[in-house]
């Protein structure tokens, strides 16, 4: 046997396991029996044929059959070859960041023993956003939005470490030393929400639309805001990876603000019969006392076209990228919407 595979012995004595080394995880007859944190064991398994698979993180899980006869006593052996190394690395100064294979594995303090292996650690099973819902202009939840953001993984022994950057600024800190066990170490607290009421809206001195386009080719869009024209935006043309993600922002023109109300209804018009999509829209108004009211980011993405007519004209990305129940689509040439955007109002 190579120096780099060990032995796991499973004995049945009507019946009784013995394992080494501890710590992997037993699959018998397909029922996962968890893992294994003491040897021996002892158990009766009838007569028949039957199953084991063993498994531990940084060897080759491998799997046996066996038949059992009445008062049978067998012995399986499971060796694992080891498919990781253990490896000591000496630096100089302490304090510098390792990483293998393009991933930090943790912080040195004069010396590091790590172990590489091809087994990801789940870190969470469930989506968790890393900001408030409030400070994303998406309506994915996804963290996205803020300028230069980054992620940073530290890994500190058995201590997951995640900030999330917009830059050198620190925005949200976060860590866990068993999956799906966060702790807060910074997280931001949510952007208070301005209500508004109708008389608020007549007093707005300043408004904007915003939204994330997707587009091919440069092309004008009419902007309709409560059935009536209040700007005309270029679109276009839009990198894929920018596609639903650079926010463009139309002034509404001050003769325009008495068409806000508080639920409004967005509009596209395409004169151009252009392929082009738009998301994430919402209303951001300047209020007369100096606050600014947002309306919801609407949850609809509004398509210039169904997504026959994006085949057929050989534009497909934004169809590819968009949950099918978050689209809305018009037939090409025809305007696209309405998007229902609502601001928070004022509880009577």
């Amino acid at each position: 046997m190579s120096a780099l595979a060990l032995v796991t012995r499973v004995v049945l004595l009507a019946s009784s396991a013995t394992f080494q080394p501890l710590g992997g995880t037993l699959v018998q007859d397909g029922t996962a029996r968890g893992v294994v944190t003491a040897s021996p064991v002892a158990h009766y398994l009838p007569p028949g044929p039957h199953s084991f698979a063993y498994a531990r993180p940084g060897y080759e899980a491998k799997e046996q059959n066996l038949d059992l006869a009445p008062r049978d006593v067998k012995t399986v052996d499971l060796d694992l070859v080891r498919t990781s190394s253990a490896i000591t690395l000496y630096t100089a100064p302490a304090g510098a960041e390792l990483r293998l294979d393009g991933r930090s594995i943790g912080t040195t303090q004069g010396s590091a023993r790590g172990q590489a292996s091809p087994e990801l650690v789940p870190m969470e099973e469930s989506r968790t956003l890393l900001l408030p819902m409030e400070e994303l202009s998406y309506y994915w939840g996804y963290l996205s939005g803020p300028q230069a953001g980054l992620f940073l993984v530290t890994v500190d022994g058995g201590r997951v470490r995640v900030q999330f950057r917009a830059g050198a600024k620190l925005i949200r800190e976060f860590e866990w030393r068993a999956p799906g066990q966060l702790t807060d170490l910074q997280k931001p607290a949510p952007r208070p929400v301005v209500t508004v009421d109708a008389a608020a809206l007549q007093g707005v001195t300043a408004a904007t639309l915003a939204f994330c386009p997707w587009a091919d080719e440069r092309t004008d869009m009419g902007i309709t805001l409560n059935g009536e024209r209040v700007a005309v935006a270029q679109i276009g043309p839009t990198m894929r990876s920018n596609a639903f993600v650079d926010e463009k922002r139309i002034p509404i023109p001050a003769d325009k603000l008495k068409l806000l109300r508080l639920a409004n209804e967005l509009t596209v018009e395409n004169p151009g019969r252009a392929i082009v999509a738009l998301g994430h829209a919402y209303l951001e108004v300047r209020l007369a006392d100096g606050r600014t009211a947002r309306t919801a980011v609407a949850n609809r993405f509004l398509f210039s076209a169904t997504r026959e007519e994006g085949l057929a004209a050989g534009k497909k990305y934004g169809w590819e990228i968009i949950p099918t129940n978050a689209v809305q689509a018009a037939s090409l040439g025809q305007p696209a919407g309405p998007l229902r955007l609502s601001f928070p109002v004022v509880a009577h």
